[in-house]
């Protein structure tokens, strides 16, 4: 994920200031590995930047654990992830 995060446009154009968010990205190093991974530090929760790569997995992985209406799905997800 790491490798994808590095890759993303939309991570990309965040970074460079050239869309406006109100997410507080962060970079983050995982225990015992090299790899670091951003993160937004805004809510009370932190949050990976998920890359558009896994976006799609990830919605349906929760969504499956849940077996709830989309809505229910997508705040999930909001929860979970940015």
């Amino acid at each position: 994920m790491a490798e994808d995060q590095q890759k993303d446009s939309q991570l990309q154009d965040i970074l460079a200031g050239s869309c406006s968010t109100s997410l507080v990205l962060q970079t983050l190093p995982m225990e015992q590995s090299p790899v670091t991974l951003r993160f937004d530090m805004l809510k009370d929760s932190i949050r990976p930047f998920i890359p558009e790569f896994f976006r799609r997995k990830i919605f349906s992985n929760l969504h499956a654990l849940s077996h709830s209406e989309i809505r229910a799905s997508l705040e999930l997800v909001a929860e979970r992830c940015v």
